[in-house]
C-alpha cells in the first residue's frame, strides 16, 4: 500500500480504530517519518533524512548505513506475507536505542533480506549476498552469546522465509528446524494464557532461556512469534511428510489474537476462549466451531490437521496399516473434522463468482481465507488419494477438493502473487493428483481427458505465477 504521494505505508492494528466493521483495528500508517527520525538520532547520513530528496542507496557499490532503514520501510509493508508480526510503534522507537538495547542486528538483516525478495526490484538482488552474510554472522553471534534470543528466533524464521522465496528450500528447512528446537528450549510452546497477569502467561520453564514478558504487548509478540515459527516449520514437514519438531500434545500455547487486543483493558482479552492445539482434536471442546474466527487462527488449525494427515500418509506409505482398525478410526476421524471445519468456514462469495465464470474481486479477508481453503482441500486429497481405486467416497472427495482448488486459482488470478505465494505448496498437491488422475483415466480411454487438460493448464498457469522463485524476478 502507498499513499497518494507515493510514501510507503504499513498496516498495523490499533485499539483506537476498533469498530464493529473493523474488529481488529487495522489501519494504514506511514513508517518513513519514524525511520527518518531514527536516522537523525543515530547520526546516519542520508539524503532522505537531511535534504528531503530520494536516496538512491542501491546504486552504490558499498552500502551506506541508511540502507537498512529504507529496507525496513519496505519490510513493514509486507511483513504479513513474511509470517512475522510485531508491535510497530514500539519497534520503530527501538531503532533509536543504543545498539545493545535495540533490535538485534540479525533481526534487522533478516528483515532486509525479505524486503529485497518481496520488493520486486531486481536491482536490489546484487546486495543480497552481502546482507545474507551479515545475517548469518549476526545469528551466530546472537546464539553464541545468548543475546536477545527472541530476536534470534524471529530472525531465523524470516531467514527461512527468505530462502523459500529464493527457491533454496533445503537451507530454509534446516534453518527453521533449528529455530523450532530453540523455540521449544525457550518455552514458547508453554504460554497457556493471553492474560499477562495470569501466572500461566508469565511462567517460564526452568530450562527456558528467556525472561518472563514485561507487559501484555511483549506477551502478545511471544505468542505470535511461537505460532509464526510453527507455521513456517509445518509448511516444510507437511509437504515432505516428515515429523515436525513440535509435538501437538505438548503445545500449550494458546491461539493468538491481533496485537491491538493486548493494548486494551485485560477484560477484553479475558472474554475470548483460550484454546490450544490439543483442543481441536477433542470433539466436544468447541475449538472448531468459533464463528468469525481470526483467519490466522484458522490457518494454524489447518496446519495441525494437515500434519495429522501427513503422519497418517507416512504410516500408510512405509508399512501397510490399512488393515488396522485403529488406522481407519483415525482416518475417518480426521476426515470428519476437516469436513466439518470446511463447513464452518463457509463459501467465499468470490469463489461463487469464479465458479460461474465471472471476474471475482476478492477482499483482503477472502485472500487470507483462500489459503485455508486450499490447505484443507489439499489435505483431503493427500488423505484419500491412496484409496481412490477401491473406494468411491475417496475418489469423490479428491475430485471435489480438486474442483475447489481450481475455483480458488481462478479467484486469485489477478491478485498480486506476493500476497498469495503461500498457496503454491498446497496447490502443488492438487496439481500432482490431477496429473496422476489423468494418467489413470488415459489408460482407460476416458473421454474427459480434454476437459481435464484445460483444468491442468489453468492450475499450472496459476502455480507459475505463485512459484516463490518466480514472483520476485
Amino acid at each position: 500500500m502507498t499513499s497518494e504521494t507515493g510514501v510507503p505505508r504499513y498496516m498495523m492494528t490499533s485499539p483506537i480504530y476498533v469498530t464493529p466493521s473493523n474488529p481488529t483495528g487495522l489501519i494504514a500508517r506511514r513508517a518513513r517519518d519514524a525511520l527518518i527520525q531514527s536516522i537523525r538520532c543515530l547520526g546516519v547520513q542520508c539524503p532522505a533524512g537531511h535534504l528531503g530528496v530520494e536516496c538512491r542507496w542501491w546504486e552504490l557499490d558499498e552500502l551506506p548505513r541508511c540502507y537498512k532503514y529504507h529496507l525496513i520501510d519496505c519490510f513493514l509493508h509486507y511483513r504479513f506475507q513474511s509470517g512475522i508480526e510485531l508491535h510497530i510503534p514500539r519497534f520503530l522507537a527501538s531503532l533509536s536505542l543504543p545498539p545493545d538495547e535495540g533490535p538485534h542486528p540479525a533481526l534487522i538483516d533478516a528483515m532486509c533480506l525479505v524486503a529485497c525478495a518481496l520488493s520486486r526490484k531486481p536491482y536490489l538482488r546484487k546486495h543480497e549476498p552481502y546482507i545474507l552474510s551479515q545475517a548469518r554472522a549476526h545469528l551466530d553471534q546472537s546464539l553464541a552469546e545468548a543475546d536477545r534470543l527472541f530476536d534470534f528466533i524471529r530472525a531465523s524464521a524470516l531467514l527461512s522465509r527468505y530462502y523459500a522465496l529464493r527457491g533454496r528450500f533445503q537451507e530454509g528447512f534446516i534453518t527453521i528446524s533449528a529455530c523450532a528446537k530453540l523455540t521449544i528450549a525457550c518455552g514458547l510452546h508453554k504460554i497457556a494464557s493471553r492474560v499477562w497477569s495470569d501466572p500461566r502467561a508469565r511462567a517460564v520453564p526452568g530450562s527456558s532461556l528467556l525472561k518472563p514478558p514485561r507487559d501484555p504487548v511483549e506477551l502478545a509478540e511471544r505468542i505470535l512469534g511461537f505460532w509464526a515459527v510453527f507455521v513456517i516449520e509445518r509448511m516444510y514437514t507437511i509437504h515432505d511428510r516428515i515429523p515436525s519438531a513440535f509435538v501437538d500434545d505438548e503445545i500449550e500455547t494458546v491461539f493468538p489474537l491481533p496485537l491491538s487486543y493486548f493494548e486494551m483493558e485485560p477484560e477484553m482479552v479475558v472474554g475470548f476462549p483460550e484454546y490450544s492445539l490439543r483442543d481441536i482434536f477433542e470433539p466436544d471442546s468447541g475449538a472448531m466451531c468459533i464463528p468469525n474466527e481470526w483467519p490466522y487462527t484458522r490457518v494454524l488449525k489447518g496446519m495441525a490437521l494437515s500434519q495429522r494427515v501427513a503422519n497418517l500418509r507416512a504410516l500408510a506409505d512405509v508399512v501397510d496399516f490399512t488393515g488396522s482398525k485403529e488406522f481407519w478410526r483415525n482416518f475417518w476421524a480426521i476426515d470428519r473434522i476437516m469436513q466439518d471445519y470446511i463447513e464452518v468456514i463457509g463459501v467465499l462469495p468470490s469463489m461463487t463468482v469464479a465458479a460461474s465464470g465471472g471476474k471475482p474481486s476478492p477482499s483482503a479477508r477472502e485472500i487470507n481465507l483462500a489459503f485455508i481453503y486450499v490447505q484443507l482441500h489439499a489435505a483431503v486429497i493427500h488423505l484419500h488419494e491412496p484409496f481412490i481405486a477401491e473406494n468411491d467416497t475417496s475418489h469423490r472427495r479428491c475430485m471435489g477438493s480438486l474442483e475447489v482448488v481450481v475455483q480458488i486459482a481462478c479467484m486469485i488470478e489477478d491478485v498480486d502473487p506476493r500476497y498469495t505465494y503461500s498457496l503454491y505448496i498446497c496447490m502443488r498437491t492438487a496439481y500432482d493428483f490431477l496429473i496422476r488422475e489423468m494418467d489413470r483415466r488415459r489408460e482407460k480411454g476416458d473421454p474427459v481427458i480434454p476437459q481435464l487438460e484445460v483444468t491442468r493448464q489453468r492450475l499450472s498457469a496459476t502455480m507459475v505465477r505463485l512459484a516463490p522463485f518466480r514472483i520476485i524476478e
